[in-house]
């Protein structure tokens, strides 16, 4: 009844790419850690390349978020 139920394995350490019998590395806190830190830091790169090369030809219709960070919808100075 043990056999037909899985019963014991006789191989301890199997390499698998989900982690095997025993998916708790060592350290993956910090590796999630910096893992995470990459993906921040290239997000941002992106995003800085991204709102340095935007483009608009024409004056958007309604309020658009990229009006914060854009350059071509600077505020024009106020005269008094």
């Amino acid at each position: 009844v043990e056999e037909s139920m899985g019963g014991s394995f006789p191989y301890k350490d199997i390499w698998t790419p989900a982690g095997g019998f025993y998916p708790d590395p060592k350290g993956w806190r910090r590796n999630t850690a910096f893992t995470a830190l990459g993906i921040a830091v290239v997000a941002f790169g992106v995003f800085r390349t991204s709102a340095a090369l935007e483009e608009r030809p024409l004056a958007p219709v309604r309020w658009i978020p990229s009006m914060m960070w854009g350059k071509a919808f600077e505020k024009p100075a106020q005269e008094e």
